[in-house]
C-alpha cells in the first residue's frame, strides 16, 4: 500500500499542473465593451470557421450565406461587395443608422457562429487556469470608453450551447523560452508579471521585449517579406492591411513605396472616433497591446519566447511607424495608433508571419 501510494504522487502532482480553465484570469488593465464599430463584422477577418451544424443552422435563415475559403479550407460566412458579412445589416429603429447582426437580433446571441460569438475573447488554458485574452483588430478593443474585463461576462461569449467553456489554446507545465531551453509555467509567470508591470508603468516597450526589431532571418531578407506581403490585396481589407505593412517594412529598409494606399476599415474607426472624444495616449495604447500578446501566450507552439519578443519588438516599430503614416495624411494619434495596431496584430495571426518566425536567428 505504502508503494503505491509513494508511485501515485508524481502523477498526481503532474496532474495537479496541467492544463485547466479554472479559475478565469483577467489580465489586470485589460478593457473591452461592444461599441458597434463593425470591423468584426467585415473581411477585415476571416469570418469563420462556421462547423457544419452551425452552417446548416445558417442556410435556413440564409441559403447563401455560408461559403468555403479554399486558400484555408474551411467555411466560412459570405459577405457583401462592400465587404460586410451577409449577415451585417443596418438597425431601421435606430436614428443614429447603426447596424446590427441579423441573426444575433432575431435568434439571439447562441445562434451566431461561434467565432463570431466569441471575438474578441480568447481562452488558454494554463497549470494556473483559464487566461482570458482579447484581440485587437477591433477599435472597439482599443478606443473609447471601455469598462474592466470581468470574468464571468466573458465566460458568456466563451461558453458553447451547452454551456461549456471552449478553449482555444493550451499551454501545459513547461515553455520553451529559447531553442533547447524550457522552465516551469510558474517561472514564466514570474517573469511575465514584471514585464506586465513595466508595461503598465510606462516603460517603453522596446526596453520591456528585451529584444532588438528586425533580427537576422534565414534565406530571405525584412524586405523579402515586405514584398511578399505587398502581394497580399486580393480586394479585402485584410490584404490591404498586410499591404500596408509590406509598403512600411520596405520603406524601413530603403525600398522606394508606392503612394499612400487607401484605408478600406475607415469606417468603423470613422464611428469609434465619433464616440471617443477624449483623445487617449498612443503610446498606453501600443504598451496595452503588447500586454495582451503577452498574456494571450499565443507563441508558445509556434516560437520560443526569445523569438517571440523579437518577433513582438519587429512589429511594435512597424505600429510606431504606420501610425505617423496615418497621423501624417490628418488622422488623429490615437486613432492611428489604433489603426496601426490591428494592421500588425492582423499580421501576427498570419499564417505568412507564422513562416516567418521559423526563419528567425538570434544572436547567441
Amino acid at each position: 500500500m505504502r508503494a503505491t501510494r509513494s508511485a501515485a504522487l508524481p502523477l498526481l502532482a503532474c496532474l495537479a499542473l496541467s492544463a485547466r480553465v479554472r479559475p478565469l484570469l483577467v489580465r489586470p488593465g485589460a478593457r473591452f465593451a461592444c461599441a458597434d464599430d463593425g470591423l468584426c463584422c467585415t473581411d477585415m477577418h476571416v469570418l469563420g470557421p462556421v462547423s457544419r451544424t452551425e452552417a446548416r443552422r445558417l442556410r435556413v435563415i440564409d441559403p447563401e450565406s455560408v461559403t468555403r475559403s479554399e486558400a484555408l479550407d474551411v467555411a466560412m460566412l459570405r459577405t457583401k461587395p462592400d465587404g460586410h458579412c451577409t449577415f451585417h445589416v443596418r438597425d431601421e429603429a435606430d436614428p443614429s443608422g447603426r447596424f446590427l447582426c441579423a441573426v444575433h437580433a432575431e435568434h439571439g446571441a447562441m445562434a451566431k457562429a461561434a467565432s463570431c460569438r466569441r471575438f474578441p475573447y480568447r481562452l488558454i488554458a494554463t497549470p494556473m487556469g483559464g487566461r482570458i485574452a482579447t484581440e485587437h483588430r477591433c477599435p472597439c478593443r482599443t478606443m473609447g470608453e471601455r469598462p474592466p474585463i470581468e470574468a464571468e461576462v466573458a465566460a458568456a461569449s466563451l461558453v458553447d450551447a451547452q454551456g461549456k467553456l471552449m478553449v482555444d489554446a493550451r499551454v501545459e507545465q513547461f515553455l520553451l523560452v529559447t531553442k533547447g531551453k524550457r522552465i516551469a509555467f510558474s517561472s514564466y509567470v514570474d517573469l511575465e508579471r514584471v514585464m506586465l508591470a513595466r508595461l503598465a508603468a510606462g516603460h517603453d516597450p522596446l526596453d520591456v521585449l528585451a529584444q532588438p526589431p528586425f533580427p537576422r532571418l534565414s534565406e530571405l531578407t525584412w524586405s523579402d517579406v515586405g514584398h511578399l506581403l505587398r502581394q497580399r490585396p486580393d480586394g479585402t481589407a485584410c490584404g490591404e492591411a498586410l499591404a500596408w505593412l509590406g509598403d512600411e517594412l520596405l520603406r524601413q529598409h530603403g525600398t522606394p513605396i508606392r503612394p499612400l494606399r487607401g484605408r478600406p476599415w475607415s469606417p468603423s474607426f470613422d464611428h469609434a472616433e465619433a464616440r471617443t472624444p477624449e483623445p487617449e495616449s498612443p503610446e498606453a495604447m501600443l504598451a496595452d497591446f503588447v500586454a495582451d500578446t503577452l498574456w494571450s501566450l499565443d507563441w508558445h507552439g509556434r516560437a520560443p519566447f526569445d523569438v517571440a519578443r523579437a518577433d513582438l519588438a519587429t512589429r511594435v516599430v512597424l505600429a510606431r511607424a504606420l501610425a505617423e503614416s496615418f497621423v501624417a495624411a490628418g488622422t488623429r494619434a490615437d486613432r492611428a495608433m489604433a489603426e496601426a495596431i490591428h494592421v500588425v496584430e492582423l499580421a501576427g495571426a498570419s499564417v505568412l508571419w507564422g513562416a516567418i518566425l521559423k526563419h528567425i536567428r538570434l544572436a547567441a
